[in-house]
């Protein structure tokens, strides 16, 4: 048996300002997240997460390094940390921007930097490789998960 455990990543600068989601594409934790996330990781200490499944969004690989050292510092152990592009945050890049020229890029820099994912179906398929290896997983991903 299987035991996911689905975090949010910590608060970030952009979610002290609500105006800055349009301008910061990836914002760093503000001191305040990086204390949630201490204490989202003293409650996992005893689950023994063997793999941590991040976004490769700063704020979300900074959360769950946090939970990898605070495991490593009490435990004998260090989880695996593992990046999966398809956790991206729905409407992440070109879609939240409010500048014209950013937004009109021509579509062959727009698809090596933003690539089209079916999100929620790559995701889900790359999820199964870790819970056939991994029976306690956490994943630190976003507010809005692309499940279109």
């Amino acid at each position: 048996m299987n035991t996911i455990y689905w975090i949010r990543h910590g608060q970030s600068v952009a979610n002290t300002y609500k105006y800055l989601h349009s301008f910061i594409l990836d914002p760093i934790l503000t001191d305040l997240g990086k204390e949630q996330m201490l204490n989202v990781s003293k409650k996992l200490l005893e689950h023994h997460i063997e793999v941590i499944i991040c976004s490769p969004l700063t704020r979300s690989i900074d959360s769950g390094l946090i939970l990898k050292k605070y495991i490593e510092s009490h435990k004998n152990y260090s989880p695996k940390v593992v990046i999966i592009y398809s956790l991206l945050e729905k409407g992440f890049g070109l879609d939240n921007m409010k500048y014209d020229y950013l937004r009109n890029l021509p579509k062959y820099i727009y698809n090596r930097i933003y690539p089209k994912l079916d999100h929620f179906k790559q995701f889900s398929r790359e999820l199964l490789n870790y819970t056939n290896k991994y029976k306690s997983i956490a994943i630190i991903g976003h507010e809005r998960v692309n499940a279109d």
